[in-house]
């Protein structure tokens, strides 16, 4: 394919920043996407050395920083190479308006410091003082745990220091601007495609290797207090009193004190003989095997923009019950190609649990999920629109120069 055109000729030249891989099978997936579509792309970011492998494909795509590469390949995980990694991401952040230069726009796809600084914002301004316009993907329009009245201020800078802004859903669309003062004009919907669908993606899951004496909900992605594993937790001795031989596994990194609490639940709870707890990193093709082994992936969120999560379990055409929140049931048609329900509710969770677990078109409306997000959650729809969000900004700020 041709390359996608900026001035002077060349293919399009976006610089892609996750410094701190906050999410590297999003990143991994965009820039090996928008390269297809014939983008001469870049992404600024250091895996962490326990999650090593979504960046192993993109190759010479790949600008590592070079103080985090250097404290990966020091500290291998733990505290202190948490403390590390952050120091040397403020470090490396110098380097970004510099890079800028040598590409036609930035697009930033995180911001770790801004509960603490403003350092961020401000080199991204510098970017844009380099004539060089600047994108930012509001994952979240706030962070998940809250914001103070500092950091919504620091969030409004940022919002207004962009050129255009993208988002994963119509409602978080709404909520951006609901909350923000922006020209509705530089706020963009492009939604996400599926992750963890790297090996056999196209084999179909094959219903004889289910086990429904035996049903495992499996749950997964980084544990955090608004992901509501607590809720599944208290919904799973209503599911049990119907499927005693059901299975919960929750697999993911936990984040701050989750870990222990929610091993304390199970255990208030008496579910210490049916429910596991994986609290690491899974790669790829295990976590596959995982999604393809369950009756029913689950994700109880209590609140959300978007989840990378139930799209990857469509993808594997893993029947998902999810809760009707964020960008979620732009996904997801309650019936049709995966089941919803309320959040925060551990009976309204059970009953709909059930109720997927005793339908004999369970299956099929797993099939249909993925039928669907690969028909419009694809990953070069959301090149296509992202590259034009790119030719847009880049054309404005040339407009503004003569």
């Amino acid at each position: 394919m041709a390359g996608l055109m900026c001035r002077g000729g060349g293919a399009l030249r976006p610089l892609v920043v996750d410094g701190l891989a906050q999410t590297p099978q999003y990143d991994a997936a965009l820039v090996e996407a928008l390269a297809a579509e014939g983008c001469n792309v870049r992404l600024w970011a250091a895996e962490r050395p326990e999650e090593a492998g979504a960046f192993g494909r993109l190759g010479g795509r790949l600008y590592e920083p070079k103080w985090l590469r250097r404290i990966n390949r020091v500290f291998r995980s733990g505290a202190p190479r948490r403390v590390a990694r952050g120091v040397a991401y403020f470090f490396d952040l110098q380097s970004i308006p510099g890079l800028a230069q040598h590409h036609d726009v930035v697009h930033v796809q995180w911001l770790c410091l801004i509960p603490v600084t403003k350092r961020e914002v401000r080199l991204l301004a510098r970017v844009r003082n380099g004539l060089k316009p600047v994108v930012y993907t509001a994952h979240n329009p706030l962070p998940h745990e809250g914001a103070s009245k500092a950091v919504i201020d620091t969030m409004s800078e940022l919002y207004a220091v962009a050129d255009a802004v993208l988002v994963h859903s119509r409602v978080l669309r709404d909520q951006v601007l609901e909350l923000f003062a922006l020209d509705p004009s530089k706020v963009h919907v492009v939604p996400m495609g599926p992750m963890h669908v790297q090996s056999d993606s196209t084999r179909p899951r094959e219903e004889k290797t289910l086990r429904t004496d035996a049903p495992l909900l499996l749950q997964f992605g980084v544990i955090r207090p608004y992901k509501g594993v607590e809720v599944l937790l208290r919904a799973m001795p209503i599911v049990r009193s119907r499927f005693p031989q059901a299975r919960l596994l929750v697999v993911g990194r936990p984040l701050g004190g989750v870990a222990r609490e929610l091993v304390g639940l199970s255990k208030d709870l008496g579910l210490q003989d049916c429910c596991t707890f994986r609290f690491e990193f899974v790669p790829d093709v295990e976590l596959e095997a995982l999604m393809d082994q369950a009756a029913i992936a689950v994700f109880p969120y209590l609140h959300a923009s978007q989840s990378a999560a139930v799209l990857s379990a469509m993808a594997r055409s893993c029947p998902v019950v999810a809760t009707a929140v964020g960008g979620i049931p732009e996904v997801i048609r309650d019936g049709v190609d995966g089941y919803l329900v309320p959040p925060g509710d551990p009976q309204a969770l059970a009953e709909r649990l059930i109720h997927a677990l005793q339908d004999p078109a369970r299956e099929h409306i797993g099939r249909a999920g993925r039928e669907r997000l690969l028909r419009d959650f694809s990953w070069s729809a959301a090149a296509r629109k992202t590259a034009e969000v790119y030719r847009t900004v880049i054309a404005r700020m040339q407009r503004r120069l003569g």
